[in-house]
């Protein structure tokens, strides 16, 4: 798109047309990338002269982005318009209904809160990521405020940036917020935090890298860019560290500059990271046993972590979910597509005993069950 952005030929045209259609058949939103593109490029055509030619370059681009779109995916042989325009204007429709844990509550997965993307990213993000985003992204909302207050109408100048690299930051701008506009008007359906929209880190981190340069740019001028490299360093330090000691459960990073109690107030591993160590951990303790029957107190499957042990392992295990009279350990990570606290699918029986639990940084990430009262001769 960067490419197309600075030399608007058919050759770079016909690429970002393929590639925009791949990312829209992984990701309806990635529509997004040729529906901005084509934003900014007629934003361009106010100041060209040769409008009509460039507008056929333009309409060029769109139909073939959409043939690349029929002819690679599936969903769309059927009915071409009315499955791309249903899937786009209600995403609803192709999602389920679930409960999600946010801030202590189960809430819809259907109806989450105005709040909920942005207390997921800053909770889950490096604070030095933080910080420079809100940097960048405010001294660029300035800068384009500026730009609104400056356009010259006598010239026809109504370009909001000046040179290609300024327009690709509108572009990075403008995708941003319309993603997130998009997901809070269509009322997305969004699972277990922000994991459907990870790809929302690159805008952050674009503008969290602007935010550093122009912090850089204006330190410089001091001449104290000493300052500005320790620190980047220090953060970075840090995140590695953390890194390590998170290590093979990154995915569950939260930030340390929140309470343990709130970091439990959120759903953690419902990737199932967890279910491949405990699986491990009771192979040890019942090194005699033949079979071991697991049941399990969440939402989660875990023929996920079965399958990565090997063939002698898998084969003493025996999952029996919640059959809970035919359990002798009950595993929990905490994640429900039910309400917990008015539905009793996932509560553990008084006749098992917590005997271990699983913590990270003051993050309860799994506990694991033993039954007191199982009879292995049954």
């Amino acid at each position: 798109c960067f490419k197309a952005i600075e030399k608007f030929d058919y050759k770079n045209l016909i690429l970002l047309s393929l590639l925009a259609s791949i990312a829209t058949s992984t990701r309806i939103i990635g529509i997004l990338i040729p529906a901005t593109f084509s934003i900014i490029y007629l934003l361009s055509l106010t100041s060209k002269k040769n409008i009509l030619k460039n507008i056929i370059q333009l309409i060029f681009f769109l139909i073939l982005f959409y043939l690349f779109l029929i002819i690679h995916w599936p969903y769309l042989w059927d009915k071409p318009f009315y499955n791309f325009f249903s899937l786009l204007l209600n995403p609803e429709l192709y999602s389920i209904n679930m409960k999600t844990f946010f801030e202590g509550n189960y809430i819809s997965t259907n109806f989450v809160p105005y709040k909920y993307i942005p207390v997921w990213i800053f909770i889950t993000s490096p604070l030095s990521n933080i910080i420079f985003f809100i940097c960048g992204i405010s001294y660029y909302s300035k800068r384009l405020f500026n730009r609104f207050e400056v356009i010259d109408k006598k010239e026809n100048l109504f370009d909001f940036w000046r040179g290609k690299k300024e327009k690709k930051d509108f572009y990075i701008f403008l995708n941003f917020f319309i993603i997130l506009f998009y997901l809070i008007i269509f009322k997305s359906t969004l699972y277990n935090g922000w994991r459907h929209i990870y790809f929302l880190n690159f805008f952050i981190t674009y503008f969290a890298s602007f935010g550093f340069y122009i912090i850089y740019l204006a330190i410089k001028k001091l001449n104290k860019q000493l300052y500005l490299y320790s620190l980047t360093l220090g953060f970075s330090i840090f995140i590695i560290i953390k890194m390590f000691l998170y290590h093979p459960f990154q995915n569950i990073y939260f930030s340390n500059f929140i309470s343990d109690n709130y970091k439990n107030s959120f759903e953690v591993d419902y990737q199932g990271t967890s279910g491949l160590r405990f699986l491990k951990n009771i192979l040890k303790i019942e090194k005699t046993k033949s079979t071991i029957n697991i049941g399990t107190a969440s939402f989660y499957d875990m023929e996920r972590s079965l399958a990565l042990l090997n063939n002698t392992d898998k084969k003493r295990i025996n999952l029996v979910y919640q059959d809970y009279k035919n359990a002798e350990y009950i595993y929990s990570n905490f994640i429900s597509e039910v309400d917990k606290k008015i539905d009793d699918k996932y509560d553990v029986p008084k006749s098992f005993i917590q005997i271990d639990e699983f913590i990270i940084e003051g993050v309860s990430i799994y506990k694991v069950y033993k039954n007191i009262k199982f009879n292995s001769s049954k």
